[in-house]
């Protein structure tokens, strides 16, 4: 949106690409309606349950790798951590910092989902529900708080200290995602 108003294409050309990425977005969606009912009934209640229970031992790195939601949330952070990086080299372009910003973004899409979808193989599944709410109301409660927080920082320090408070994001949400991982794991 940025680009189509700096490059003199107006408000109307930057709603109508916006617009065109909903539309694709409402179709894509669309078209995965009939996905989200196929769900595989062929496993029996029990097993269920027993992915709910965790491995004992050393799991090796390129197992839990293939574990559902670990690559997801680790290369989710490790690309907010990369695009943050970028943000903080003192080039003169604005090319690096936009595409840190990308990155930081893409890196951002994938962890929440994942997150959640674990919710059951890390709590259990009796108490999912109540643990996805506490999830969803923090997540809600940090977007709100999250803005002004860093509009109160940068309006003492200047922006450049937006790189560092996305590393310090970073490196907080990776600590407890990684300890609620050893916690999992001593169950």
């Amino acid at each position: 949106m940025g680009f189509a108003i700096s490059s003199g294409r107006g408000w109307s050309s930057a709603y109508l690409v916006i617009g065109l990425i909903q539309v694709a977005l409402m179709l894509a969606l669309l078209v995965s309606i009939p996905l989200r009912g196929k769900v595989d009934r062929s496993r029996p209640a029990a097993a269920d349950e027993a992915a709910d229970e965790p491995q004992a031992g050393h799991v090796p790195l390129m197992t839990a790798l293939r574990i559902p939601g670990v690559l997801l949330i680790r290369g989710g952070f490790a690309l907010i951590g990369a695009g943050s990086l970028l943000l903080l080299l003192p080039l003169p372009t604005d090319v690096v910092g936009l595409v840190g910003l990308l990155l930081a973004g893409i890196g951002c899409a994938p962890i929440y989902p994942a997150i959640i979808h674990s919710t059951p193989a890390s709590f259990g599944r009796q108490n999912s529900q109540a643990i996805i709410g506490i999830q969803m109301a923090a997540a809600y409660t940090g977007s709100t708080i999250a803005p002004p927080l860093f509009g109160a920082l940068s309006a003492v320090t200047g922006l450049w200290i937006l790189p560092l408070f996305l590393l310090a994001l970073v490196v907080l949400g990776l600590v407890m995602s990684e300890r609620l991982n050893r916690l999992v794991d001593a169950r």
